[in-house]
């Protein structure tokens, strides 16, 4: 189930990576118009100033898009390149709403140019497709900057449910700055 997904997104990021020029280097994905750059202690407290609190030095807890989230903060050599806000303990019913919701309100923002996805169709099975036919629920989003005649790509937004037991779900939507994402270079 995860590996595809995870094949899936890493096919994805390299399809990016090579048709987009290159992510420019003063357009950084923001998260609550914070930047997702610097080191997490960085991002924790600029996100403590937006009222998040921390928890254990591992995650934040706080509103974000109307509800209560998880805030995870993922680095790779002491830099910031993902942010996630984590909507979870969540029925198969209500994570679908939350997700067409999420999904709609990206599509229809001009901060946002959609990739791929498509919205759960009413009345479809999420707890079967998930746990029988290991179906992915994702979307993919550009987060991009239109202060010019050139607009520019500034990272990448996920929008995806994640299977906590065979009842509990979570909506994870997770922003990316591609400048400091993983590229292979420890291997």
């Amino acid at each position: 189930l995860h590996s595809m997904a995870t094949l899936k997104w890493s096919l994805l990021l390299l399809m990016l990576l090579f048709s987009v020029p290159v992510f420019a280097q003063d357009c950084v994905t923001k998260f609550m118009g914070i930047p997702v750059d610097g080191t997490q202690e960085e991002m924790f407290s600029a996100l403590e100033k937006k009222g998040f609190k921390r928890v254990r030095n591992e995650y934040l807890l706080g509103e974000f898009n109307g509800r209560e989230n998880s805030i995870a903060v993922v680095t790779n050599k002491g830099k910031v390149y993902c942010v996630g806000a984590i909507d979870g303990n969540l029925d198969d019913i209500t994570v679908m709403r939350r997700f067409n919701n999420v999904f709609s309100m990206l599509k229809n923002n001009p901060k946002y140019s959609y990739i791929e996805g498509e919205l759960i169709p009413s009345g479809e099975d999420v707890r079967y497709n998930i746990l029988v036919k290991n179906h992915v629920y994702e979307a993919y989003f550009q987060q991009i900057e239109n202060n010019s005649d050139d607009p520019l790509i500034c990272g990448i937004v996920r929008v995806h449910i994640d299977q906590v037991s065979v009842s509990e779900y979570m909506l994870i939507i997770s922003y990316y700055n591609m400048n400091n994402y993983p590229n292979g270079e420890d291997l």
